[in-house]
């Protein structure tokens, strides 16, 4: 499994229920890596995109615990458990799917991830919706960093973690 995602200086990942701010080149990085493939991600997650409906050209999975909640066109999961025995009886190429958030759904799945992309954004947005921050987690090392970018006075990387 995969995992995709944009961060502040300290690790914020969203603040009033949305991004922390709109990247051109950052968005292109999560449709390239994304399309094509599986992206599971929470329900909250899943509301705050565009129409509150599933990205195009993805399979999406929804990791929530409201058994009730269920959308046509998506797969629903209310555990990890229950994500890792689909994915192993339906013999599904875990490389094909990506963890593109809420903080929750980052965080459990963090020590079941081979590789981590992430968009490092050198600057505090307030967030208040945070990750862990995966330069401290012993089984993930830094394997790329791209050059620095800006955009509108925002400085910006890629990085490229894998799992040791």
């Amino acid at each position: 499994m995969n995992l995709v995602v944009a961060v502040d200086k300290y690790w914020g990942i969203g603040k009033d229920g949305g991004l922390l701010t709109h990247l051109p080149k950052d968005l292109g990085r999560f449709q390239r890596l994304t399309t094509g493939n599986i992206v599971v991600m929470g329900r909250k997650t899943l509301e705050s995109l565009p129409g509150g409906k599933p990205l195009p050209d993805r399979e999406t999975w929804v990791l929530t615990r409201d058994e009730s909640y269920c959308i046509d066109g998506i797969k629903t999961f209310y555990s990890i458990e229950d994500i890792l025995k689909y994915v192993k009886d339906l013999d599904i190429d875990v490389d094909k799917i990506y963890i593109a958030g809420g903080a929750a759904v980052y965080n459990s799945f963090l020590p079941l991830v081979k590789k981590a992309y992430i968009t490092k954004i050198y600057k505090d947005f307030n967030a208040d919706v945070f990750m862990k921050n995966v330069d401290e987690l012993p089984y993930l090392a830094l394997e790329y960093v791209s050059e620095t970018y800006e955009r509108k006075g925002l400085e910006y990387c890629f990085t490229t973690y894998t799992k040791v």
